[in-house]
């Protein structure tokens, strides 16, 4: 078998995507071009010097990610809920919420992850928000770790700043990092819910994209399981018309006022919260 060299852009590259978290194809393209213009090798034999400067993007990555899977890790892609703009992003594979990258935190710091996470998907009113307010994760965090309403904030604060929740308007929910990353987990504890399944998944999948939705549209149709992408809504209605594609509704998606998920779906928040791009 032939070995593929591995050299410093790619070692670059990884530690790049590891500190910076999410980031849109466009960007990776233009560090991976600089640190190419700036390689300088010692140690590789010439052809493969020409195959470290002949490789895109896309194939540099690849090449990390063969060093990457059998640790449990890869730079997976994804997309923007909201603007549907590719994303590359450092993942831990691992199926277990437990066994992520929660290193930094305690066994109470992560059982209280866990717990959000599971407010987060419990959808006892059909509302489908999957947020939690700032009011329920601090009863969260201190009936689990016992800490006082400052660590409490300030343990929230460090969660955003890790990237695996964002924040706006009195409420947290799960990232981009952190959906893409936990997804395996996710659809493995609470199932997935399309129009192919019946009622007991409690995880929304596009339509368009097949990725989780968490922040979109839902059929007007309070018994069609089809939920899209505000983007890939669009799209969708581009290419194939506004006749929902669940195979036993007949809602036409242009005749009624649109359905949300996540955020929006929660009228008192609607006032200042506003996920639309």
């Amino acid at each position: 078998m032939t070995q593929v060299a591995y050299s410093n852009v790619e070692r670059a590259l990884l530690q790049f995507i590891m500190a910076s978290g999410p980031i849109k194809r466009e960007n990776l393209v233009l560090i991976h071009q600089k640190l190419k213009a700036e390689f300088n090798e010692t140690g590789l034999h010439e052809h493969e010097v020409a195959e470290v400067k002949n490789r895109d993007a896309e194939d540099c990555v690849e090449v990390i990610n063969d060093r990457l899977r059998d640790l449990g890790f890869e730079i997976i892609t994804t997309r923007s809920q909201d603007t549907q703009e590719m994303m590359y992003m450092y993942a831990n594979t691992s199926t277990d919420i437990a066994a992520q990258n929660f290193t930094a935190h305690t066994k109470p710091e992560v059982e209280a992850i866990k717990k959000m996470i599971e407010k987060i998907f419990a959808d006892t009113d059909g509302e489908e928000q999957f947020i939690i307010t700032s009011k329920e994760a601090h009863g969260i965090c201190r009936s689990e770790t016992n800490k006082s309403s400052s660590e409490i904030e300030l343990f929230l604060r460090e969660l955003v700043n890790e990237g695996w929740f964002d924040t706006v308007g009195g409420v947290y929910f799960l990232s981009t990092k952190a959906l893409s990353e936990l997804r395996r987990a996710l659809l493995d504890q609470y199932g997935a819910k399309t129009h192919e399944s019946d009622n007991q998944g409690l995880v929304n999948i596009c339509e368009g994209c097949r990725e989780i939705v968490t922040r979109g549209l839902r059929c007007p149709n309070s018994a069609c399981n089809v939920r899209f992408h505000k983007k890939c809504q669009a799209n969708f209605v581009t290419a194939r018309g506004s006749q929902c594609p669940g195979p036993t509704c007949n809602i036409d998606w242009k005749e009624h006022d649109p359905s949300y998920v996540g955020e929006k779906a929660i009228k008192r928040f609607t006032q200042y919260v506003d996920i639309e791009n």
